[in-house]
């Protein structure tokens, strides 16, 4: 894929737009890789928007009976932790071999496993 005709997509947040076209710039990705990259990227954005959300509604709502409960986003929060730990997780020991997504290049040793799994 042609990274100087790459353009990061719109509705990423402007430091996520900018790390996007960082990893296009220095690594070689695929159409598919350029997808989890997105996913990637989404799953960041998401997270910092819940972030929001929590710091100004608090992590306690007011439940049934006025008990208090989690807030809903606290289960966001953590999900969209998880997927981009997991994107880093699998594709940081690549960043090396100039090809962050390198099954072929890179020994399995440094994957920790055989496959791709980002969920």
């Amino acid at each position: 894929m042609k990274n100087s005709t790459l353009k990061a997509p719109a509705h990423l947040r402007p430091d996520t737009r900018a790390w996007w076209l960082y990893v296009h710039t220095n690594w070689r990705l695929e159409a598919h890789h350029s997808r989890l990259l997105e996913m990637a990227c989404d799953a960041w954005d998401r997270y910092h928007e819940v972030r929001d959300i929590l710091a100004r509604d608090g992590i306690v709502v007011g439940g049934r009976q006025a008990a208090a409960r989690p807030h809903p986003c606290i289960a966001i929060e953590r999900d969209n932790r998880i997927v981009f730990a997991r994107f880093q997780r699998t594709a940081s020991p690549l960043g090396r071999e100039k090809n962050a997504f390198a099954t072929k290049t890179a020994p399995p040793s440094a994957l920790g496993s055989k496959r791709l799994c980002l969920i």
